[in-house]
């Protein structure tokens, strides 16, 4: 049996396989109608977000500063265009393919 990887190691592999999946995964309005089930990237950016936002418990760093970039490059639409629905239940609806 291979050794079991440290903390460090697992945070800074599914750190670097999201960096490096990121640039090659379609935004959501590239793949239109067929997006739904399918890896973006900015589903990819908002793991890689939960990753920094989460790294005190996992690695006892802070990685707050990283987890804002990612945030603001989400909002800034670096990933897709993306907007608020106007009801908190709109993206759980049954025609959820058209929440912006």
């Amino acid at each position: 049996m291979p050794a079991q990887s440290t903390p460090q190691e697992v945070f800074d592999y599914i750190e670097k396989e999201l960096m490096d999946a990121i640039p090659g995964l379609p935004t959501r309005q590239d793949l239109g109608s067929t997006s739904i089930g399918r890896w973006t990237k900015a589903g990819a950016a908002a793991l890689l977000m939960r990753l920094y936002l989460n790294a005190e418990v996992y690695i006892g760093q802070d990685k707050y500063a990283q987890c804002a970039a990612v945030c603001q490059d989400i909002i800034d639409g670096k990933y897709g265009s993306y907007a608020l629905e106007s009801t908190w239940y709109k993206p759980f609806d049954y025609d959820n393919a058209n929440s912006p």
